[in-house]
């Protein structure tokens, strides 16, 4: 899934969950709630002791730090929309 997706997704997400509990839709709170998310995921990832180490998500090889820097990209296309 591209950043681009992944954030327009996210952002439709919390659209739905804010649109079902009753509470007035926006999309600025919309978009602060899916910012929140992507800065902890953000967060959780650089705080893995190596940057460099490899992980395994299902079945596929891939670096820590190109895990932040897909969800960097996802932030800033959050913060596009």
């Amino acid at each position: 899934m591209t950043s681009q997706e992944k954030a327009k997704e996210l952002v439709d997400k919390y659209t739905q969950v804010i649109w079902d509990s009753g509470s007035v839709v926006t999309k600025p709170l919309c978009k602060e709630c899916a910012l929140i998310a992507v800065n902890e995921i953000i967060e959780e990832w650089q705080n893995v002791s190596d940057l460099h180490s490899i992980i395994v998500i299902d079945d596929n090889p891939t670096n820590v730090i190109d895990k932040v820097y897909y969800h960097q990209q996802v932030k800033t296309e959050i913060e596009k929309l």
